[in-house]
Protein backbone atom coordinates (compact mmCIF):
# COMPACT_ATOMS: atom_id res chain seq x y z
CA UNK A 1 0.00 0.00 0.00
CA UNK A 2 1.41 3.34 -0.99
CA UNK A 3 0.84 6.34 1.19
CA UNK A 4 1.63 9.98 0.93
CA UNK A 5 1.53 12.85 3.37
CA UNK A 6 -1.35 15.30 3.10
CA UNK A 7 -1.77 18.01 5.73
CA UNK A 8 -5.54 18.07 5.20
CA UNK A 9 -6.30 14.41 5.59
CA UNK A 10 -5.59 11.51 7.85
CA UNK A 11 -4.19 8.37 6.31
CA UNK A 12 -5.64 5.01 7.31
CA UNK A 13 -3.16 2.18 6.96
CA UNK A 14 -4.85 -1.16 6.79
CA UNK A 15 -1.95 -3.23 8.09
CA UNK A 16 1.63 -3.08 9.26
CA UNK A 17 4.33 -4.02 6.77
CA UNK A 18 7.04 -5.21 9.15
CA UNK A 19 8.11 -8.78 8.30
CA UNK A 20 10.89 -11.13 9.32
CA UNK A 21 12.98 -12.08 6.26
CA UNK A 22 12.15 -15.80 6.41
CA UNK A 23 8.43 -15.10 6.60
CA UNK A 24 8.12 -12.63 3.73
CA UNK A 25 6.54 -14.97 1.18
CA UNK A 26 3.82 -16.60 3.35
CA UNK A 27 3.00 -13.31 4.99
CA UNK A 28 2.62 -11.60 1.63
CA UNK A 29 0.13 -14.28 0.66
CA UNK A 30 -1.68 -13.79 3.96
CA UNK A 31 -1.71 -10.02 3.48
CA UNK A 32 -3.24 -10.39 0.02
CA UNK A 33 -5.97 -12.64 1.42
CA UNK A 34 -6.68 -10.13 4.16
CA UNK A 35 -7.48 -7.44 1.64
CA UNK A 36 -10.99 -8.85 1.34
CA UNK A 37 -11.37 -9.75 5.02
CA UNK A 38 -12.74 -7.88 8.01
CA UNK A 39 -9.32 -6.28 8.52
CA UNK A 40 -10.25 -4.19 5.50
CA UNK A 41 -13.95 -3.56 6.08
CA UNK A 42 -14.01 -0.53 3.81
CA UNK A 43 -12.77 -2.72 0.91
CA UNK A 44 -14.86 -5.84 1.43
CA UNK A 45 -18.15 -4.45 0.11
CA UNK A 46 -17.51 -3.75 -3.57
CA UNK A 47 -21.10 -3.15 -4.54
CA UNK A 48 -23.87 -5.35 -5.84
CA UNK A 49 -25.12 -5.42 -9.40
CA UNK A 50 -28.73 -4.46 -9.68
CA UNK A 51 -28.84 -1.87 -6.86
CA UNK A 52 -29.56 1.49 -8.46
CA UNK A 53 -29.94 5.08 -7.27
CA UNK A 54 -33.71 4.66 -7.48
CA UNK A 55 -33.50 1.85 -4.91
CA UNK A 56 -31.92 4.10 -2.28
CA UNK A 57 -34.02 7.27 -2.46
CA UNK A 58 -34.06 8.91 0.98
CA UNK A 59 -31.03 7.01 2.31
CA UNK A 60 -28.38 9.23 3.87
CA UNK A 61 -24.78 8.36 3.01
CA UNK A 62 -21.87 9.68 5.07
CA UNK A 63 -18.40 10.05 3.58
CA UNK A 64 -15.82 7.73 5.14
CA UNK A 65 -12.85 8.27 2.84
CA UNK A 66 -11.41 9.80 -0.29
CA UNK A 67 -10.03 6.71 -2.01
CA UNK A 68 -7.24 6.32 -4.55
CA UNK A 69 -7.49 3.14 -6.63
CA UNK A 70 -4.76 1.01 -8.16
CA UNK A 71 -6.42 -1.19 -10.76
CA UNK A 72 -9.35 -2.92 -9.08
CA UNK A 73 -8.06 -2.40 -5.52
CA UNK A 74 -8.02 0.53 -3.12
CA UNK A 75 -4.45 1.77 -2.90
CA UNK A 76 -4.95 4.51 -0.33
CA UNK A 77 -7.78 5.82 1.84
CA UNK A 78 -7.66 9.42 3.01
CA UNK A 79 -9.95 9.86 6.00
CA UNK A 80 -11.51 13.30 6.55
CA UNK A 81 -11.15 14.71 10.08
CA UNK A 82 -13.93 13.54 12.40
CA UNK A 83 -15.28 17.06 12.83
CA UNK A 84 -15.78 17.43 9.07
CA UNK A 85 -19.02 15.77 7.98
CA UNK A 86 -19.87 15.16 4.32
CA UNK A 87 -23.14 13.49 3.36
CA UNK A 88 -25.24 12.74 0.29
CA UNK A 89 -28.91 11.80 -0.04
CA UNK A 90 -30.60 11.02 -3.35
CA UNK A 91 -34.19 11.90 -4.17
CA UNK A 92 -36.01 11.60 -7.47
CA UNK A 93 -35.60 15.31 -8.19
CA UNK A 94 -31.98 15.75 -7.05
CA UNK A 95 -29.39 15.17 -4.36
CA UNK A 96 -28.57 17.08 -1.18
CA UNK A 97 -26.44 16.87 1.91
CA UNK A 98 -23.83 18.44 4.16
CA UNK A 99 -20.51 19.75 2.85
CA UNK A 100 -18.61 20.29 6.11
CA UNK A 101 -20.14 23.51 7.48
CA UNK A 102 -22.43 24.09 4.49
CA UNK A 103 -25.61 22.58 3.11
CA UNK A 104 -25.86 21.86 -0.60
CA UNK A 105 -28.20 20.69 -3.34
CA UNK A 106 -27.21 19.19 -6.67
CA UNK A 107 -28.80 17.84 -9.82
CA UNK A 108 -27.80 14.43 -11.11
CA UNK A 109 -28.36 12.19 -14.11
CA UNK A 110 -27.86 8.44 -14.36
CA UNK A 111 -26.74 6.75 -17.55
CA UNK A 112 -26.95 3.04 -18.30
CA UNK A 113 -26.16 0.51 -15.57
CA UNK A 114 -23.88 2.58 -13.33
CA UNK A 115 -23.09 5.89 -15.01
CA UNK A 116 -23.78 9.10 -13.12
CA UNK A 117 -23.05 12.81 -13.50
CA UNK A 118 -23.81 15.83 -11.31
CA UNK A 119 -24.32 19.49 -12.14
CA UNK A 120 -25.76 22.72 -10.70
CA UNK A 121 -24.06 22.29 -7.30
CA UNK A 122 -25.71 24.96 -5.13
CA UNK A 123 -24.38 25.51 -1.60
CA UNK A 124 -24.56 27.90 1.32
CA UNK A 125 -21.45 30.09 1.49
CA UNK A 126 -20.09 29.72 5.03
CA UNK A 127 -16.27 29.75 5.26
CA UNK A 128 -15.27 26.43 6.84
CA UNK A 129 -11.57 27.16 7.46
CA UNK A 130 -8.30 26.54 5.65
CA UNK A 131 -8.24 22.86 6.60
CA UNK A 132 -11.69 22.15 5.20
CA UNK A 133 -12.07 19.57 2.43
CA UNK A 134 -15.31 21.12 1.22
CA UNK A 135 -13.85 22.14 -2.14
CA UNK A 136 -12.28 18.70 -2.62
CA UNK A 137 -15.65 17.09 -1.94
CA UNK A 138 -17.65 19.34 -4.27
CA UNK A 139 -15.05 18.97 -7.05
CA UNK A 140 -15.24 15.18 -6.74
CA UNK A 141 -19.04 15.23 -6.95
CA UNK A 142 -18.99 17.41 -10.06
CA UNK A 143 -16.45 15.10 -11.75
CA UNK A 144 -18.34 11.88 -11.00
CA UNK A 145 -18.45 9.22 -13.72
CA UNK A 146 -20.03 6.12 -12.20
CA UNK A 147 -21.39 4.74 -8.94
CA UNK A 148 -21.36 1.43 -7.10
CA UNK A 149 -23.85 0.55 -4.35
CA UNK A 150 -23.46 -2.27 -1.84
CA UNK A 151 -25.65 -3.38 1.05
CA UNK A 152 -24.40 -0.53 3.22
CA UNK A 153 -21.88 1.32 1.06
CA UNK A 154 -21.78 3.74 -1.84
CA UNK A 155 -18.83 4.63 -4.03
CA UNK A 156 -18.79 7.45 -6.54
CA UNK A 157 -15.86 7.15 -8.94
CA UNK A 158 -14.22 10.08 -10.69
CA UNK A 159 -11.03 10.95 -12.59
CA UNK A 160 -11.21 7.90 -14.83
CA UNK A 161 -12.02 5.51 -11.96
CA UNK A 162 -8.70 6.35 -10.30
CA UNK A 163 -10.41 8.01 -7.34
CA UNK A 164 -13.62 7.42 -5.42
CA UNK A 165 -15.73 8.94 -2.67
CA UNK A 166 -16.47 6.10 -0.25
CA UNK A 167 -19.70 6.47 1.76
CA UNK A 168 -21.40 4.34 4.38
CA UNK A 169 -25.13 4.24 4.97
CA UNK A 170 -26.23 6.18 8.04
CA UNK A 171 -28.21 3.94 10.36
CA UNK A 172 -30.85 6.19 11.85
CA UNK A 173 -32.55 5.81 15.23
CA UNK A 174 -36.33 5.61 14.75
CA UNK A 175 -38.54 8.27 16.27
CA UNK A 176 -40.54 7.18 19.33
CA UNK A 177 -44.29 7.89 19.20
CA UNK A 178 -46.12 8.54 22.46
CA UNK A 179 -49.47 9.93 23.65
CA UNK A 180 -47.91 13.31 24.36
CA UNK A 181 -51.04 14.67 25.99
CA UNK A 182 -50.26 12.26 28.86
CA UNK A 183 -46.52 12.98 29.03
CA UNK A 184 -44.86 15.54 31.28
CA UNK A 185 -41.33 15.99 29.92
CA UNK A 186 -38.50 16.79 32.29
CA UNK A 187 -36.21 19.61 31.13
CA UNK A 188 -33.44 18.47 28.82
CA UNK A 189 -29.77 18.76 29.70
CA UNK A 190 -28.83 22.04 27.95
CA UNK A 191 -27.57 21.84 24.38
CA UNK A 192 -27.92 23.78 21.16
CA UNK A 193 -28.96 22.72 17.68
CA UNK A 194 -28.03 23.83 14.17
CA UNK A 195 -28.56 22.85 10.54
CA UNK A 196 -31.71 20.71 10.98
CA UNK A 197 -32.93 19.31 7.68
CA UNK A 198 -35.16 16.56 6.35
CA UNK A 199 -34.02 14.35 3.48
CA UNK A 200 -36.49 11.67 2.48
CA UNK A 201 -37.74 10.22 5.77
CA UNK A 202 -34.61 11.15 7.72
CA UNK A 203 -34.24 14.12 10.07
CA UNK A 204 -30.64 15.21 10.60
CA UNK A 205 -29.58 17.82 13.11
CA UNK A 206 -26.27 18.95 14.56
CA UNK A 207 -26.12 19.24 18.36
CA UNK A 208 -23.55 21.01 20.51
CA UNK A 209 -23.03 20.60 24.24
CA UNK A 210 -20.32 20.63 26.91
CA UNK A 211 -19.03 17.43 28.46
CA UNK A 212 -16.70 14.59 27.58
CA UNK A 213 -16.62 12.41 30.69
CA UNK A 214 -20.10 10.86 30.62
CA UNK A 215 -22.31 9.27 27.98
CA UNK A 216 -24.79 11.67 26.39
CA UNK A 217 -27.96 10.27 24.85
CA UNK A 218 -30.36 11.94 22.44
CA UNK A 219 -33.80 10.65 21.48
CA UNK A 220 -36.59 12.04 19.32
CA UNK A 221 -40.22 11.81 20.46
CA UNK A 222 -43.33 12.51 18.41
CA UNK A 223 -47.11 12.34 18.94
CA UNK A 224 -49.38 9.38 18.42
CA UNK A 225 -52.24 11.87 18.03
CA UNK A 226 -52.06 13.55 14.62
CA UNK A 227 -53.59 17.06 14.47
CA UNK A 228 -55.59 18.33 11.51
CA UNK A 229 -54.27 20.83 9.01
CA UNK A 230 -52.80 21.10 5.53
CA UNK A 231 -49.88 21.06 5.87
CA UNK A 232 -50.15 19.09 9.12
CA UNK A 233 -48.41 20.91 12.01
CA UNK A 234 -46.50 18.50 14.26
CA UNK A 235 -44.10 19.24 17.13
CA UNK A 236 -41.25 16.83 17.80
CA UNK A 237 -39.23 16.80 21.02
CA UNK A 238 -35.47 16.21 21.09
CA UNK A 239 -34.42 14.88 24.49
CA UNK A 240 -30.87 15.06 25.82
CA UNK A 241 -29.95 13.08 28.90
CA UNK A 242 -26.72 12.30 30.75
CA UNK A 243 -25.30 11.96 34.22
CA UNK A 244 -23.69 15.13 35.65
CA UNK A 245 -20.64 15.66 33.46
CA UNK A 246 -17.70 17.44 35.13
CA UNK A 247 -15.88 17.92 31.83
CA UNK A 248 -16.29 21.09 29.80
CA UNK A 249 -15.10 20.08 26.35
CA UNK A 250 -17.09 21.54 23.46
CA UNK A 251 -18.69 18.60 21.65
CA UNK A 252 -20.52 18.67 18.33
CA UNK A 253 -22.34 15.63 16.97
CA UNK A 254 -24.54 14.96 13.96
CA UNK A 255 -27.73 13.02 14.75
CA UNK A 256 -30.00 11.22 12.29
CA UNK A 257 -33.50 10.01 13.11
CA UNK A 258 -35.82 7.86 11.02
CA UNK A 259 -39.27 9.46 10.74
CA UNK A 260 -40.89 6.44 9.06
CA UNK A 261 -43.02 5.48 12.12
CA UNK A 262 -44.50 9.00 12.14
CA UNK A 263 -45.16 8.87 8.40
CA UNK A 264 -47.01 5.57 8.71
CA UNK A 265 -49.05 6.92 11.64
CA UNK A 266 -49.89 10.07 9.64
CA UNK A 267 -51.08 7.98 6.69
CA UNK A 268 -53.17 5.79 9.00
CA UNK A 269 -54.90 8.73 10.69
CA UNK A 270 -55.40 10.98 7.64
CA UNK A 271 -56.13 8.26 5.09
CA UNK A 272 -53.77 10.02 2.67
CA UNK A 273 -50.83 8.53 0.82
CA UNK A 274 -49.04 11.83 0.20
CA UNK A 275 -48.99 15.36 1.56
CA UNK A 276 -46.91 17.70 3.70
CA UNK A 277 -46.05 17.87 7.40
CA UNK A 278 -44.68 21.08 8.93
CA UNK A 279 -42.27 20.17 11.71
CA UNK A 280 -41.40 22.17 14.83
CA UNK A 281 -38.37 20.80 16.68
CA UNK A 282 -38.46 21.53 20.44
CA UNK A 283 -35.27 20.99 22.50
CA UNK A 284 -37.11 20.87 25.87
CA UNK A 285 -35.11 23.68 27.44
CA UNK A 286 -36.59 26.76 25.82
CA UNK A 287 -35.46 26.52 22.22
CA UNK A 288 -37.25 25.43 19.07
CA UNK A 289 -36.86 25.37 15.30
CA UNK A 290 -39.99 25.87 13.22
CA UNK A 291 -40.95 25.52 9.59
CA UNK A 292 -39.23 22.27 8.63
CA UNK A 293 -41.18 21.02 5.62
CA UNK A 294 -41.48 17.26 5.17
CA UNK A 295 -42.96 15.98 1.93
CA UNK A 296 -44.76 12.66 2.32
CA UNK A 297 -44.67 10.35 -0.70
Amino acid sequence: MKTRTDSKVRIRRAGRRIFLPLLIFPLLLSLQACKESSLYPYKSDKGEKGITIEDVYGVEWRLEAFEEWEGDQVGQSNIPPAEQVYTLTFQKDGGSGTNHCNLYGVEYKTDGVDGISFNSFISTKVYCGDESLDQTFSDAILNAERYQIGESTLRIFYEGNRRALFFKKVVAEPITLMPLELVNFAPSVPFSTSQPQINGDLLTVQVQYSGGCEEHKFSLVGPETIPSGDPTPITLYLQHSSKPDPCLAYISNDLTFDLTPLKERWKQVTGKSSGEILITLNDLHGGSVTGLSWKIN
